[in-house]
């Protein structure tokens, strides 16, 4: 295992979490409740969470029978 350095004093960066923007949250912010899109990986729905937290929407999934997740704006 790697060493770790720990270190003392080190200020904690500005957050960017939600202040530019990203296409993602752009495609929430646009759909209306009870819409869905795909995603092909569960690790994406994670990334998909927090772009809608970031723009005030909910979203749910579920798993497809296609092998997709779907996941719907639900509020």
């Amino acid at each position: 295992m790697k060493t770790l350095v720990i270190k003392s004093g080190v200020p904690i960066p500005p957050s960017n979490f939600g202040k530019r923007g990203s296409p993602l949250q752009d495609v929430l912010k646009s759909m209306e409740v009870n819409q869905m899109f795909e995603v092909d990986k569960w690790k994406e729905v994670s990334g998909v969470k927090a772009a809608a937290k970031a723009v005030g929407a909910q979203v749910c999934s579920r798993k497809l029978e296609s092998g997709k997740i779907g996941v719907w704006r639900t509020a």
